[in-house]
């Protein structure tokens, strides 16, 4: 292997992934890692996964047509040669299994560098806070693409780590008991966020109590701290499994009293958040403070709680939540708070989380500002975004679908927030068999309409909308609510 002074411009080097993987065979240098063929880029290596949906080892030719270095293929696998493809046997690397093989990869890969692993868990807010992170720490930073963090996105991300990175920030996803557990022993991370704790997943986990233990799991592969909620109803929960875990060192973020770094004031001017919070006393020299010891006079130290102000793009408390988590990650590293926050600044939402988009319709003409918060939905996430209506100064309309993977308490939990969707709002707009119980629940004045599915929605909700309107979308991903966002964007090309 070549020097880390000496030039790199590959993320792994000739034979460099057979020795990872315990191959004998040789292999090439290769510049990232894929599994689809359709997007592959030149250089890249492919890993042949069997999925529920489509087979990988049925895409190896055309992912070494495209100019994939290499594919990690099962070891029964036989190449079709289709249209009498020229087929070179050095470009396949057969292994028992490939996903075993990618994990492995990124169990290397981890091992190989000395970046500062950050692993992110949580209910909610863990992509955002991921970008966030991405962003912020000093470069050079990897991190999980899209929402790549289970079983496969986690190895993936981790196979992509250079070796020469600072900081890596990985997302780990859950939905049920022991999984967190798993993803966490490969991650093996420095430093553990959990985000916040609500009902996700509770058609998988009996209630908050299991999603709390099962986030709890990343507590004992944790070897410098953890950033943890101070929510009333899980922090002495995690505290106390973080203990058991041996890990003592950790810190609480959040609005409630007791938190370590806490959330005093935030408000929405212009779709922008502007927050301040108290942060922990750190030791300073004091002036005028003099200790008499053996007749002399010693200069002490002083203790003083520091205040931090910080604006961040977007309009919501959980853009407030998620700016003082990566503020008070970034104290704890001992990273300068003042570069820090300027360039929160000028960290947009994400799309799908809460990425604004100003719509100019026409027949007739409107212009509305669109909240995207189109990607997932949870109740504590929608109570969150319902909220952030309350800063805009004309009309607030919501496009709500169903909240997923919510159990037996599904319909429960979705008419539980009638209450904050009619405070927050002016009309209410309704898809999918569980949000009709919300929607019924709500004031007849606030109904806008109730459809089947986010496409039947559209019209009806075009037919609402006046100019200055501000529009909320949001839903799990499953709901569709992506599509009801193209059918405006179509109407506002049009």
């Amino acid at each position: 292997m070549q020097s880390k002074s000496s030039s790199r411009t590959s993320l792994y080097e000739e034979n460099e992934i057979a020795h990872a993987l315990g191959l004998t065979a040789s292999s090439p240098a290769a510049d990232g890692i894929s599994i689809d063929s359709r997007t592959i880029k030149s250089g890249e290596l492919f890993f042949a996964l069997q999925g529920e949906r489509c087979n990988g080892a049925e895409f190896v030719e055309q992912a070494l047509a495209r100019g994939a270095a290499c594919a990690i293929v099962a070891e029964s696998y036989h190449i079709a040669h289709k249209n009498n493809a020229p087929y070179n046997p050095a470009r396949l690397l057969r292994v028992h299994s490939p996903l075993q093989a990618l994990t492995r990869l990124a169990a290397y890969a981890r091992s190989r560098t000395s970046a500062r692993i950050i692993a992110i868990t949580g209910s909610v807010g863990k992509t955002s806070l991921r970008g966030l992170l991405e962003n912020i720490l000093p470069e050079p930073v990897a991190a999980s693409r899209g929402n790549q963090n289970n079983h496969i996105g986690l190895p993936m991300s981790l196979a992509r780590m250079p070796r020469d990175s600072k900081y890596g920030v990985f997302e780990l996803g859950m939905n049920h008991a022991g999984e967190i557990d798993s993803l966490a022993s490969l991650t093996r991370p420095h430093i553990a966020i959990i985000t916040a704790i609500s009902a996700v997943h509770t058609e998988f986990l009996p209630d908050e109590f299991a999603i709390c233990d099962a986030k709890a799991e990343i507590f004992k592969y944790v070897s410098d701290f953890a950033l943890i909620p101070s929510q009333k109803k899980f922090v002495g929960r995690l505290l106390e499994s973080a203990r058991a875990a041996g890990l003592m060192k950790l810190a609480t973020f959040g609005s409630e009293a007791a938190s370590d770094y806490r959330l005093r004031e935030y408000k929405i001017v212009n779709d922008t958040t502007i927050a301040r919070a108290l942060f922990p006393a750190k030791k300073i020299s004091g002036e005028k403070n003099y200790n008499e010891k053996n007749g002399q006079a010693e200069k002490t130290q002083i203790e003083e709680v520091r205040e931090i102000r910080w604006h961040i793009a977007g309009c919501s408390k959980a853009r407030a939540l998620n700016g003082l988590c990566a503020l008070a990650l970034c104290d704890l590293l001992n990273l300068d708070l003042v570069t820090i926050a300027e360039k929160l600044q000028a960290q947009q939402p994400l799309v799908g989380r809460g990425a604004l988009v100003n719509l100019q319709l026409e027949r007739p003409a409107r212009q509305i500002k669109v909240i995207d918060e189109s990607y997932n939905s949870s109740p504590l996430a929608l109570s969150n975004a319902l909220a952030s209506l309350e800063s805009h100064p004309h009309r607030r309309i919501a496009a709500l679908g169903d909240m997923l993977e919510l159990g037996e308490k599904a319909q429960e939990l979705h008419k539980a927030i009638a209450p904050e969707a009619a405070r927050y709002c002016d009309l209410v707009f309704t898809c999918g068999e569980l949000m009709s119980s919300l929607y019924r629940s709500l004031p007849r004045s606030k109904r806008g309409a109730h459809r089947e599915n986010a496409r039947a929605l559209t019209n009806p909700l075009l037919a609402a909308l006046k100019n200055g309107d501000t529009l909320l979308v949001k839903g799990s991903l499953a709901s569709g609510m992506q599509d009801l966002l193209k059918n405006l964007e179509q109407k506002a090309a049009a």
